[in-house]
């Protein structure tokens, strides 16, 4: 709900809790590491294979089922030959203004601006 005088631009910057963020971070990696297994031909099975873990994990990475340890990321990192915590490394500004109660996830906001 958007309070009184409540804006937009308010509605876009607000901060999530940490579970929301959590959620939204595992989907971004769910999704980076599906794209990079086709960009690369591989087979969840394959991915486990070079990973060292069960295809049931790759598959609960996957529908980002999976709370993920930093150990976990780094073999996905390893064998997919890419950069999962870029998105860690460039965050979002906080917002300027912390009065705000709506949440709007950042999926949203990125819509907005393209």
């Amino acid at each position: 709900m958007i309070e009184d005088g409540g804006n937009l631009e308010n509605l876009i910057n607000e901060r999530l809790p940490p579970e929301d963020m959590a959620y939204f971070y595992s989907m971004d990696i769910s999704g980076a590491v599906y794209t990079r297994m086709k960009e690369l031909g591989m087979s969840k099975h394959g991915l486990a294979e070079r990973m060292g873990v069960s295809p049931a994990q790759v598959t609960k990475i996957i529908k980002g089922n999976q709370n993920m340890t930093l150990k976990t990321i780094a073999k996905l990192e390893c064998a997919l030959d890419m950069d999962i915590t870029y998105g860690f490394r460039n965050p979002k500004p906080l917002p300027t203004n912390a009065n705000n109660v709506v949440r709007f996830p950042a999926h949203a906001k990125n819509a907005l601006e393209s």
